[in-house]
């Protein structure tokens, strides 16, 4: 961050197809370190279905913090991740 303060971060991602009854988990890493995590169990029959798992909180922030956001899935090989349901987002909150 460029200026200290409170800032609410979000980030996605969306998979490509997963395989039945495995997980999708988002991540929000602060200056390497892990602060929130969201976790999507799918349930899907037919294993070719797209995920999405979205992490958000509000984080006091430090200027020259860093914000990582990241995922991981236990779909085992590789899954391609979608390009355009792939973000990280963030903005300071005024007055907090």
């Amino acid at each position: 961050s460029g200026k200290a303060g409170k800032y609410f971060i979000q980030m996605n991602a969306r998979s490509g197809s997963l395989t039945d009854t495995k997980k999708l988990i988002g991540y929000i890493f602060i200056n390497d370190t892990e602060l929130n995590r969201a976790l999507f169990q799918t349930a899907s029959s037919n294993g070719s279905e797209q995920y999405s798992v979205t992490v958000s909180g509000v984080y006091s922030l430090s200027a020259g913090d860093t914000v990582k956001g990241a995922v991981i899935h236990q779909s085992g090989g590789t899954v391609a991740f979608q390009q355009n349901g792939a973000w990280i987002s963030g903005f300071r909150l005024i007055g907090a």
